[in-house]
C-alpha cells in the first residue's frame, strides 16, 4: 500500500464508516510524510475532507513514509514511535492522542 492509498482510500473509508469518531475529535490534521508530500485531514465535518496539500491544522504530524506504513499495519505502536523520534508533534499536542483510534482499523 502507497501513502496516497493509505490516505486516499483506507483511512477516507474507515472515517466515513465512523461518523462518531470523526464528530468526537472534532479537528484538523496535517501529515508531513518525510518524501512524500502533505495530506490534510479535516474532521471538523462529516463526511470528512482529506486532500494531498498542505494547509493550517490544529496538530501537525511529521512522520517517514515507512514509519506512518508501520503504524497503518500494526508494526509500530504510535507512541512508542513518539518516544524514539520517529514521529514528530507540532501543535495541540491533546489532539495527538486521539490519533489512535483514527490510525486503529483492519
Amino acid at each position: 500500500m502507497t501513502v496516497k492509498d493509505f490516505f486516499e482510500s483506507k483511512l477516507r473509508e474507515h472515517l466515513n464508516d465512523n461518523e462518531e469518531l470523526v464528530e468526537d475529535i472534532d479537528a484538523t490534521y496535517q501529515f508531513d510524510v518525510t518524501d512524500n508530500g502533505s495530506w490534510f485531514i479535516d474532521l471538523t465535518q462529516f463526511p470528512p475532507v482529506i486532500k494531498e496539500e498542505a494547509g493550517e491544522a490544529d496538530c501537525t504530524i511529521g512522520i517517514s513514509e515507512d514509519d506512518l506504513m508501520a503504524i497503518a499495519n500494526k508494526e509500530l505502536d504510535g507512541m512508542t514511535a513518539f518516544m524514539q523520534g520517529k514521529l514528530k508533534i507540532d501543535g495541540d499536542m491533546g489532539l495527538s492522542l486521539k490519533l489512535q483510534p483514527i490510525l486503529d482499523f483492519d
